[in-house]
């Protein structure tokens, strides 16, 4: 018999004093002390709002700095902690902040042309389909979709909601240049959680348009239906969410069946996998049979 999880209702859980509600507060502290400039300067640069003419020492700088190729996606991370901030704990200052931050991403997105609105340029993903080395746009692209996402479905973001479906409007009509062969191809560069984003986006809209969007990318000639063996050894961050994501999409369009072979899966996994200390062979890898020991 298979006893389904559910998620408890929003603000049903607290914690109680102590050091996880001490540490609960310190990231709170943190999350609202970045100010709404440093979180937005790559999205204000790539929508020529943000020019500055000499070197601007308070920004945020590491894998944020606007000469890196991975910059922007560290403010789809913050909007993401924010709607869950806010969703299990009411917290009206983070909201707000929230809310101001995706009517800030609304005007890049307009003044991008009413569709794009990465921390990137678009180039960078022609530059993957042209084979061209660079440093993974469609993983730093999906963490602002899927703060965007997470303001939708965790805060009721109607806002957010319109500045996600403009943008997938710009995903359709890029992928829409291709093969499926040469999505395969383009999606084998680290995509981290698109499949996931997109299929989220549909759940929520249930638009054919989003559907589609979906299925481009998925890779169906390189993926079985079902989750891959995690015993074979797998990126943890990209393959876990492509598995994820598929049953996900697997579950909105088959309903209960889908449900039960997850299900199964999930508890195969606890029977055959051993806990063990993860191996360093390379970075961010798991070898066949080791999972971190919490």
């Amino acid at each position: 018999m298979h006893t389904p999880f559910r998620a408890l209702p929003p603000r049903s859980v607290a914690l109680l004093p102590g050091e996880l509600a001490r540490r609960a507060e310190l990231n709170r502290g943190y999350m609202l002390s970045l100010s709404n400039a440093n979180l937005l300067q790559n999205y204000y640069m790539e929508a020529g709002l943000w020019n500055p003419r000499q070197k601007v020492d308070d920004i945020h700088w590491g894998w944020e700095a606007p000469t890196c190729q991975l910059r922007g996606h560290f403010l789809g991370h913050w909007l993401s902690a924010a709607a869950n901030l806010y969703a299990g704990t009411g917290d009206m200052e983070a909201k707000a902040k929230a809310d101001a931050i995706v009517r800030e991403l609304a005007r890049c997105q307009q003044a991008n042309g009413g569709e794009w609105v990465g921390s990137v340029p678009e180039k960078y993903l022609d530059w993957i389909a042209a084979g061209r080395q660079i440093w993974a746009p469609h993983y730093t692209l999906h963490k602002t979709l899927m703060g965007l996402y997470d303001m939708v479905a965790l805060v009721g973001s109607e806002q957010a909601l319109d500045v996600l479906t403009r943008w997938a409007n710009w995903f359709l009509r890029w992928t829409g240049k291709f093969s499926r062969r040469q999505l395969d191809d383009i999606l084998d560069v680290e995509t981290g959680g698109m499949l996931e984003v997109w299929a989220n986006l549909y759940g929520v809209t249930r638009r054919d348009d989003h559907l589609e969007l979906r299925r481009r990318a998925d890779q169906p000639a390189r993926q079985h239906d079902h989750p891959r063996d995690p015993r074979r050894g797998t990126r943890m961050g990209s393959d876990g969410r492509v598995t994820l994501a598929r049953d996900r999409a697997g579950l909105l369009a088959a309903g209960r069946h889908r449900a039960r072979r997850l299900c199964d899966w999930w508890a195969k996994l606890r029977r055959d996998l051993d806990a063990a200390t993860p191996a360093c062979h390379a970075p961010g890898r798991q070898k066949p049979g080791a999972l971190h020991r919490l």
